[in-house]
């Protein structure tokens, strides 16, 4: 069972929140994995210009249903919030 990935064509929604409060919103289908969703989403917001570590980013694939939190570390890593 893969729960933490996703394919190109699956339909994904990367919420990006700050402090619980939901800041942004993607949608798309051509992210390849959950690393370059969360980047597709952050670059396509308004709050590009602050570090990706301030923002919790919640990654929800419609196409199985699954979904899972995830923080950018100091090096710029996803990482899965358990």
């Amino acid at each position: 069972m893969e729960t933490n990935r996703i394919r190109k064509g699956e339909k994904v929604v990367v919420e990006i929140y700050e402090n619980a409060t939901k800041v942004g919103s993607y949608q798309t289908t051509d992210a390849h994995d959950i690393e370059e969703a969360i980047r597709e989403a952050y670059r396509s917001s308004d709050r590009y210009a602050d570090p990706m570590q301030d923002y919790v980013f919640k990654v929800t694939d419609s196409t199985t249903g699954t979904e899972s939190r995830y923080r950018i570390n100091a090096h710029g890593n996803v990482k899965l919030i358990v």
